[in-house]
């Protein structure tokens, strides 16, 4: 069962189970939510160990990068970095909860007042999918989608990646492949911060 709460790790750590219940549940850990350009090599460092070292024993961490309620993980960070974030969520130990759009690296649509379907300011995350250069991106063939399509979508959408071997969503996919590693799925994870700007881990 996964479980959405906004907690510190301390609070997450109670849905794990026990020696009595050994059930163990995914708590999502949405501290990678708040990763932008401001963020420091220590700041990752920080995050990463905050969650896992005090995961229980029969713990799975469940990482999130972005979410229908905040900005896209590509709007918050420089395209490149957006990458890196992919890399760094696929290749951490447990659980990688893709939120739509993140395999081709979508940020967020900008919406007109006159577009808004809530109040709330989360519509701009939640653009159609970007799929090809189609009317409304081929995601929906309706003459209107709910939210409007971002305009980028004719050059940036899943057709146009898929050509190319170094676009994200290869890149990505690559990732995918590479969680079956035995040394990723079983491997220890350890982490160094060489430098402000430099992480390393494997």
């Amino acid at each position: 069962m996964v479980l959405e709460f906004f907690l510190h790790p301390d609070g997450l750590i109670k849905f794990f189970g026990d020696s009595t219940d050994k059930t163990s549940l995914l708590p999502f850990y949405f501290r990678l939510m708040w990763m932008d350009n401001s963020w420091r090599a220590t700041d990752l460092n920080h995050t990463i160990h905050g969650f896992m070292d005090i995961l229980p024993a029969n713990g799975v961490p469940s990482w999130m990068a972005s979410t229908h309620d905040f900005p896209r993980i590509a709007t918050r960070v420089e395209p490149e970095f957006s990458e890196a974030a992919s890399m760094i969520q696929l290749m951490l130990p447990g659980l990688a909860s893709i939120y739509y759009g993140q395999e081709i690296g979508m940020t967020d649509v900008r919406i007109r007042a006159d577009q808004r379907q809530e109040d709330n300011g989360r519509d701009g995350c939640r653009g159609p999918m970007q799929w090809d250069e189609s009317l409304n991106s081929g995601f929906t063939t309706n003459k209107k989608a709910w939210l409007p399509v971002n305009p980028e979508y004719w050059r940036h959408n899943v057709k146009e990646q898929l050509k190319d071997p170094l676009s994200h969503l290869n890149i990505f996919k690559r990732l995918l492949e590479l969680r079956h590693n035995p040394v990723i799925k079983n491997g220890e994870l350890e982490t160094c911060v060489i430098s402000e700007w430099m992480f390393l881990f494997a």
